[in-house]
């Protein structure tokens, strides 16, 4: 992953103090980055159903970096002399930071969509327990998630719309990077249960009207002869 231009402030408290202790201050603070750039490989992995994003090897290449402390002494003005002179010593750090936190964005938008971003099957009051089954395999431009879980009707069972979430079947472009999802037979036949006990996939028949006679003596006299009509079974 690499992003460019990247414009960072943030904001934090501190508390300094000297081994032995004859100086001590503390205060809050701001960084604030501009126009950085930051390249980072991340790493997808299961975890307890979750998809979770770590992070591996970073570089980071700061253009403008400030750091602005506000404290009770003159120890953090020393503080902010030495960080501003010397960022090479706090790079790693900050780099560290950015990553991590471009990392838990990815997480976050990735589960989000996964789990609630989409439907499997377009049903009112239907919906999706999902979990990942095992790690999932990323390349350039493709990522392949491996999906389990049990679909159920909200009515029936009394579950609310915030009990399950549904199910997406593919995220992206066709020419462009792409999400695959993987999913069990077991969903796939537990979608197709709750469809059918939704309304939306209905068990039919067809048969000749000629069948009919044997319950309805009258019925092709009524609606004429047909070679497929079309029955319904409802329970």
């Amino acid at each position: 992953m690499t992003v460019s231009g990247l414009n960072l402030e943030s904001s934090f408290s501190f508390d300094l103090w000297s081994d032995p202790e004859w100086l001590t201050d503390r205060g809050t603070g701001k960084v604030k980055v501009e126009n950085a750039d930051i390249l980072l490989d991340l790493v997808p992995h299961n975890e307890n159903g979750t998809l979770q994003i770590d992070f591996a090897e970073t570089n980071l290449s700061i253009y403008n970096y400030d750091v602005q402390l506000e404290g009770t002494s003159d120890l953090s003005t020393a503080t902010q002399i030495l960080m501003n002179s010397y960022k090479s010593f706090f790079k790693q750090d900050l780099s560290n930071i950015l990553a991590w936190r471009l990392a838990k964005s990815v997480e976050e938008t990735l589960n989000q969509m996964l789990l609630s971003g989409g439907t499997i099957v377009g049903l009112a009051d239907t919906h999706f327990n999902a979990t990942l089954v095992a790690d999932p395999i990323f390349r350039d431009g493709l990522m392949a998630v491996p999906i389990d879980g049990t679909f159920s009707n909200s009515q029936e069972s009394g579950l609310s719309s915030s009990d399950h979430t549904s199910l997406p079947i593919s995220v992206g472009a066709v020419d462009g990077n792409q999400v695959q999802i993987f999913i069990s037979e077991h969903t796939i036949n537990s979608a197709a249960l709750a469809a059918h006990e939704a309304g939306s996939i209905i068990l039919a028949h067809r048969v000749s009207s000629t069948y009919m006679k044997t319950f309805f003596p009258n019925f092709e006299e009524v609606y004429g002869h047909h070679d497929k009509l079309k029955i319904i079974l409802q329970s």
